[in-house]
């Protein structure tokens, strides 16, 4: 069943049963209004007679054809058959010369007093109010139904367009549900919605880069690996030692690299790790590039020893991809590597940022100008490094370097 068919059967089972509390509530209310005034009409009657025959010396009963009065005693008048055998009180509905009495018995100093108040014109007014009462309830029901039938498809409507935006989504991140439904009960769903989605899309994310750092990534260890391999079956003594050495060092680089995509792929909180020091994990990700680095000048300034509470795997992950996009935009010159107490910097001298906002470069697949088409150069090796610092919960920025160049910073403390 559709939502605003519930809500129209909801509205209209609550505005029937309003309207009949309500009209039962008249009715019962007017009948005891009804009953309460001719009990107060016919006591004061009689009490009015009995003061009058208590000051009269002839008796003299009143008579019209609303109101009978007779006494069963002496020279008084006797009541009628139909009363003479009700008990002493108020009886309603006694029926008596094809009209229908509201009648009093009561025993005073001049005897058994019968009093009869004709009801029929009340009760046929009472009739009529039913009817009134009935024909309104129906005109209310039919008012309301229509009203109901109105406010739900009006309620419901946003409810179809939020699931119709969500239909149109097609994997796309829900970045405008919250604001289109800002303001209304709904836009806690639409917000929900944006998250789940917004998570949906970075786990989504998460396995395009992992598939891309696969196919592009490992290229350059695997092929490394190889060749080394090869060499060293074709050479002996330090030339093997050499090749050997150079395949040991990319098949390290080739465990930190996938220890460290897998640890991108999990949602969780890295678990609390002993510190490593920042200065030998530099010096172990410079000599795994000492091939890439060849006619680069790389100088390690340690102002003040910084330690960090991470992976060994993950922070070398980081200082590789730092140093090889340097010596990658870097054809000659000097590429800088800054530690403080703080954390730490690689700044370079080469072709500087590309011309994009800095926060872009840190996204995935950001090129530089002058990288071949399809290979990202500023671009997926930024955004592992941002992605392992947004994990430990370091902050990774890019600018320019002075005089020239690009320089990249990790501020893990302060």
């Amino acid at each position: 069943m559709k939502f605003w068919h519930q809500l129209l059967l909801s509205m209209l089972g609550l505005s029937a049963l309003l309207v009949s509390v309500l009209g039962i509530t008249l009715l019962v209310y007017s009948q005891r209004l009804e009953s309460d005034l001719l009990s107060r009409t016919v006591n004061e009657e009689v009490d009015f007679v009995l003061q009058q025959l208590a000051r009269a010396a002839v008796p003299d009963l009143p008579e019209t054809e609303a109101l009978k009065i007779w006494i069963d005693a002496g020279q008084f008048v006797y009541a009628p058959t139909a009363f003479r055998d009700l008990e002493n009180g108020e009886h309603h509905d006694i029926p008596y010369l094809g009209k229908r009495w509201h009648v009093l018995r009561r025993m005073t100093e001049f005897g058994l007093l019968t009093a009869a108040f004709d009801v029929s014109r009340i009760e046929a007014r009472e009739q009529d109010m039913r009817w009134v009462v009935l024909v309104s309830a129906l005109l209310v029901g039919g008012i309301g139904t229509l009203l109901a039938l109105w406010l739900s498809r009006r309620l419901a409507e946003p409810v179809g367009m939020l699931a119709g935006s969500v239909d149109q989504m097609r994997g796309v991140r829900a970045t405008t549900l919250a604001r289109r439904f800002a303001g209304s009960e709904l836009g806690t769903i639409a917000m929900a919605i944006d998250g789940l989605t917004a998570r949906h899309a970075d786990l989504l994310e998460r396995e395009r880069l992992i598939t891309a750092a696969m196919s592009h990534e490992l290229r350059t260890p695997l092929a490394v690996i190889q060749s080394s391999l090869d060499l060293s079956r074709e050479a002996t003594g330090p030339a093997q030692e050499r090749a050997l050495a150079r395949a040991d060092r990319a098949s390290k680089g080739l465990a930190d690299l996938l220890d460290s995509l897998l640890f991108i792929a999990r949602e969780q909180s890295p678990h609390q790790l002993p510190s490593v020091g920042v200065k030998s994990v530099v010096d172990d990700a410079i000599h795994l590039l000492s091939g890439k680095l060849t006619g680069r000048h790389v100088h390690v300034v340690e102002t003040t020893p910084c330690a960090l509470a991470a992976s060994p795997a993950h922070l070398r992950t980081v200082l590789l991809n730092l140093l090889r996009n340097a010596a990658q935009h870097t054809e000659s010159g000097e590429i800088r590597v800054e530690i403080d107490e703080h954390g730490f910097a690689v700044a370079d001298t080469g072709a500087g940022l590309p011309d994009v906002d800095p926060k872009q470069l840190l996204d995935a697949y950001v090129s530089h100008g002058d990288a071949v088409a399809g290979e990202p150069r500023f671009g997926i090796g930024l955004y592992i490094v941002s992605r392992i610092c947004h994990h430990y919960g370091w902050a990774f920025s890019a600018g320019p370097n002075t005089p020239q160049g690009a320089r990249f910073e990790v501020r893990c403390h302060g």
